[in-house]
């Protein structure tokens, strides 16, 4: 029946329509829905779980990160978000059930168990501190530790791969001008030239030498490392080479270099460094 009030941009009266519900509109097999609109066949098992994907995997914690970024941005100067409410995100993305194993999954870990592995090595450490905390101890984590805990296979390799390449990222650059007398840099270059065969004489505590290479054509920053004997090692990580050419160019002796761990089977050097 009609209204007798007017309606905005209505010229007759409309008769009344029911809305058709879900199960009237998955009846259809065109894959549309009601009124014409688009909607995926959920019934189909890939389908549905290429849906929850989309919505949760990606969609969840990229709106829970806008949250929590508006959240933030209103709270008192004085006042921040706990860990475990700034983990939300990655907690819902990666599946895992603690700040740290979200922490793990998003630095390292391809799978729930070696994230809880991680974290559970983590705590065991005395970890504490939310993410940064927790990005200093993987990157400083010695791979004798890593294969007590997680094994000696595949898994274990490419993590220890990956905290070579955290050990060698703008952390250690950070850690440098922060303050730190100290830091674990890692070596690049131990594929070249059969470089890797001098690790097997090297152990932990071992001094090697930096020497700058200001002409390098490929980085101004260059610092070549060499066993105590000559024999050429490899290069310095650029983003820690870059934090202190420097410091070198300006007093040779003011850093000290000592081997924190190598393995020839990987291969795998990182370094202690030492400001004075």
């Amino acid at each position: 029946m009609c209204s007798s009030r007017p309606r905005f941009h209505s010229t007759r009266c409309t008769p009344r329509t029911s809305t058709p519900s879900w199960n009237s509109s998955r009846k259809r097999t065109d894959g549309y829905g009601a009124n014409g609109a688009r909607h995926p066949p959920l019934a189909d098992p890939t389908t549905l779980n290429l849906f929850v994907q989309d919505t949760l995997v990606r969609g969840a914690p990229w709106a829970l990160s806008a949250a929590l970024l508006l959240l933030d941005a209103r709270l008192p100067d004085d006042l921040d978000l706990p860990d475990p409410l700034r983990a939300l995100p990655a907690l819902v993305k990666f599946g895992v059930d603690s700040p740290p194993a979200a922490y793990a999954s998003t630095l390292a870990a391809e799978d729930r168990d070696t994230a809880r592995k991680l974290a559970d090595l983590a705590a065991a450490s005395g970890v504490e501190g939310g993410f940064s905390a927790f990005l200093r101890w993987l990157s400083e984590l010695l791979v004798e530790d890593l294969r007590l805990a997680l094994g000696d296979g595949p898994e274990t390799m490419r993590l220890t791969r990956r905290i070579a390449r955290l050990s060698s990222s703008d952390l250690a650059l950070q850690l440098l001008m922060g303050g730190r007398s100290g830091v674990a840099v890692a070596v690049h270059g131990l594929t070249f030239d059969n470089r890797a065969v001098a690790l097997i004489d090297l152990g932990r505590g071992d001094p090697v030498r930096l020497g700058r290479e200001p002409d390098n054509a490929h980085d101004p920053n260059a610092i070549r490392v060499r066993h105590s004997d000559g024999r050429d090692l490899g290069y310095l990580a650029r983003d820690a080479a870059r934090g202190i050419a420097g410091r070198l160019d300006d007093s040779p002796e003011s850093v000290d270099a000592a081997v924190l761990e190598a393995d020839a089977a990987v291969p795998l050097l990182r370094l202690q460094l030492t400001l004075h």
